[in-house]
């Protein structure tokens, strides 16, 4: 059963590094992206991490090489290992390429969130003042209280 079962798992990792062998930035502000996902933007290529992951000669227990990539397997999925200088470079290149998000372009309701609140602050505040002000509090009143009164 451990044979088969590793060289099954085995086999699915292979599978996955079949997959396309480069790294491609999803843009948010681009929502054509998602459905149509024809013109990908690659960031890194496979051929620059292999010789990057050459020269840091990576080793250990924790790492794999397949096909010629290392990769850390944590949890049954293989993690390709990015070198510490392509990472400042992709970090970099996804930087200048996607900049900035605007808040609110992500977070419309926002404002309208603010505006409610607000709103609901100053009702609870002039609640507050008509239940607890001395001068708003309901009074015994008695006929014989002068009352004075202007009308506007």
């Amino acid at each position: 059963m451990t044979e088969t079962s590793d060289t099954s798992k085995e086999q699915t990792s292979e599978n996955q590094l079949n997959q396309p062998n480069q790294l491609i930035a999803f843009d948010p502000n681009n929502s054509m992206q998602a459905s149509s996902r024809s013109s990908p933007s690659h960031l890194l290529d496979i051929n620059e991490i292999k010789t990057h992951q050459k020269n840091d000669n990576l080793c250990g227990p924790k790492y794999q090489e397949i096909k010629d990539v290392v990769v850390i397997k944590k949890k049954n999925l293989h993690k390709t290992v990015i070198p510490f200088l392509l990472r400042l470079k992709l970090l970099n290149q996804a930087h200048e390429q996607f900049g900035h998000p605007d808040q609110n372009n992500y977070y419309e309701p926002v404002d309208e969130a603010r505006e409610l609140a607000l709103q609901r602050t100053i009702d609870n505040h002039i609640k507050d003042k008509i239940r607890y002000d001395a001068r708003c509090i309901k009074k015994k009143f008695n006929p014989g209280y002068f009352v004075a009164y202007e009308e506007f």
